[in-house]
């Protein structure tokens, strides 16, 4: 149990300095990494769907100044 606790809170707080380096990737993995083991655990699921969230706007904001402006 000891080994369990301490899997999760050291991926737990690895996802943390993931997505304050704005890695948002590796963050939701080591995230995925706890939820696997315990999905209840912390704030996991909210901090997955946070970070897809704000991958998919950049990838929005990208998208759009990738294309040319209409006219």
């Amino acid at each position: 149990q000891k080994s369990e606790d301490f899997y999760k809170e050291a991926h737990y707080r690895k996802g943390i300095q993931y997505f304050e380096a704005e890695k948002l990737d590796d963050a939701i993995r080591e995230w995925e990494l706890v939820s696997t083991v315990d999905p209840d655990y912390r704030r996991t699921k909210y901090l997955i769907q946070k970070a897809e969230t704000i991958l998919r706007k950049i990838e929005e904001i990208k998208k759009g100044q990738s294309t040319p402006a209409n006219k």
